[in-house]
């Protein structure tokens, strides 16, 4: 497989973790492009492009046949092309990728915020903090719990509470592969935010990886948000960013472009 950034390998890891159970789950990934569709999660329904020269009709027609008229498109600022395919009225966002050395690191030995998920009772209660706190629509917590109970299961993931004298609070989770470590999902309830448990997470997890034996760190959050300024103020700093747009309705880029090679 094509290497990517740990922005679209995590993602890609959690889609193939995912398809030993379910069947509706593809993973393209191409010089060109990469593209992900899981059609029970809107977020992993993207196409991230390595290049300006794509067919909307192509890429967007395994979408349209199951039902998905709109999906996110993601380039590289670098890169980033306006393409005619892409909805005006969709207010664009920044991805900002961040990056940390834990060569020399010193991790705290006192891991008192986050505690493992360990069993299946932990997970059911893993999930239905994480769909709350992410807002998510999706009441299946018993649907989604086995999806998580194959991240727990594998060595390349590790889930965990956040908590605060005694009372969970908040989730997160690490990533990592052969290389690098990535500071995945990390949410807290409203009430608790802004009281610095965040922080306290980055810095706990980021000390977990370092024991683990990494020496590099990869995350990545919205631009102009708590949870970048949160990463920045832990020593992470800015390693790339992309942007994100949403495309025009499939059906309606479809039958144009079936017109005009008519």
């Amino acid at each position: 497989m094509l290497l990517q950034h740990p922005v679209f390998e995590y993602d890609m890891y959690r889609l193939e973790t995912y398809k030993q159970r379910k069947r509706n789950i593809a993973i393209n990934n191409y010089k060109g492009y990469l593209s992900l569709m899981f059609e029970e999660v809107d977020y992993f329904n993207y196409l991230y492009l390595k290049t300006n020269n794509i067919s909307i009709k192509k890429l967007g027609l395994p979408y349209y046949e199951k039902g998905i008229d709109r999906i996110k498109i993601i380039q590289s600022k670098e890169s980033y092309y306006h393409h005619d395919f892409l909805d005006l009225s969709y207010q664009d966002r920044t991805i900002v990728a961040c990056y940390k050395d834990l060569s020399t690191y010193i991790p705290s030995s006192n891991i008192t915020t986050i505690k493992p998920v360990s069993n299946d009772e932990d997970l059911l209660h893993f999930t239905k903090l994480y769909l709350t706190v992410f807002g998510s629509s999706n009441k299946d917590y018993d649907e989604v719990a086995e999806n998580f109970k194959l991240l727990l299961q594998s060595k390349q993931s590790d889930l965990f509470f956040i908590q605060e004298n005694g009372n969970t609070i908040g989730v997160c989770s690490n990533f990592y592969n052969e290389e690098y470590m990535f500071l995945a999902s990390c949410g807290v309830l409203p009430e608790y935010q802004n009281r610095g448990f965040q922080k306290k997470a980055i810095k706990e997890r980021l000390s977990i990886g370092k024991q683990k034996g990494y020496k590099s760190c990869y995350v990545w959050a919205y631009d102009n948000t708590i949870s970048l300024s949160n990463l920045l103020k832990s020593g992470l700093s800015i390693h790339k960013t992309y942007h994100e747009g949403l495309s025009k309705p499939l059906g309606d880029l479809i039958k144009q472009q079936e017109i005009l090679q008519a």
